[in-house]
């Protein structure tokens, strides 16, 4: 999930003026959270030498504190939040992240070529979670690993190659996930535009999770019409099921609504982490 592939990203001259100044401000953001998450530039990397186009891009960091092992959520009016859009950058929202530990999540759209036996486009999404810090507290006397809940939810013209879902983790450890410590998640009927997997985490022992990739190949026109897609992960510490539910109001189809509620609520985040983004390609 590493690699030595770097980008080169710029504000773009040619959209004007007002964008210019904003796309630099950006910029500024993208390259500070690059720089704390060095693996993402890899990823938008490896992925623009496969011949696809980023269209956009957006996180969501939330600062975290250890309490008894394991790290909980610190509640701050509005999460560290920031969208780019390619080839040059807005930025939504900001705050400073915790100085105690954070986890990123973020969603990034590319677009790759046209497919002739579908008539539309390939799209690839990528929903990427990382901890800049964790807590380390191993010991046979703990409790047994535990899973968290990462899902993915696309427009609903999107059609999900099935084959294409893959979901890749690495740990503290340096080990990397393999199918025993994933579960594929089916929630219907959403299958066609939707993907969610269980996925190993030991938040008292060795093998705690580090990063994630869930990635997804999906079929849709390429048009200028407002698109979203949807990133949601939550952390849990203890045994428990969690019950994902999905609603997409009919008079915005593109504000999808992704909930996640786990059996004991004392032994998950209050909430699930959420990140989003629009794009029009």
């Amino acid at each position: 999930m590493t690699s030595e592939t770097s980008i080169d990203a710029y504000a773009d001259t040619d959209s004007g003026l007002f964008d210019y100044l904003d796309g630099r401000k950006s910029l500024k953001k993208l390259e500070q959270f690059l720089e704390q998450y060095p693996e993402k530039e890899s990823i938008l990397a490896e992925n623009m030498l496969k011949d696809t186009v980023p269209v956009a891009m957006s996180y969501t960091i939330a600062p975290c504190k250890e309490t008894d092992g394991h790290y909980e959520r610190i509640e701050k009016d509005k999460p560290t939040l920031a969208s780019f859009i390619f080839p040059f950058f807005t930025v939504d929202a900001a705050t400073d992240p915790s100085k105690f530990g954070n986890f990123a999540l973020s969603t990034t759209v590319f677009r790759g070529r046209y497919d002739e036996s579908h008539g539309k486009y390939i799209y690839v999404t990528l929903t990427a979670g990382a901890w800049s810090d964790h807590s380390f507290i191993g010991g046979s006397n703990y409790p047994a690993s535990n899973y968290d809940t990462v899902a993915q939810s696309l427009p609903s013209n999107f059609f999900i190659e099935s084959s294409s879902k893959t979901m890749a983790m690495e740990y503290t450890d340096g080990s990397v996930g393999t199918t025993e410590n994933r579960n594929y998640k089916d929630v219907p009927p959403y299958g066609d535009s939707f993907c969610c997997y269980d996925i190993q985490d030991d938040p008292f022992g060795p093998a705690q999770l580090y990063q994630f990739i869930l990635a997804t190949n999906s079929y849709a026109e390429s048009n200028n019409n407002l698109k979203k897609a949807h990133s949601t992960y939550l952390h849990t510490w203890s045994t428990l099921d969690v019950e994902v539910t999905i609603s997409t109001p009919i008079s915005n189809p593109k504000e999808t609504t992704i909930e996640m509620v786990p059996s004991i609520e004392s032994a998950a985040w209050d909430k699930p982490l959420h990140n989003a983004v629009t794009f029009s390609e």
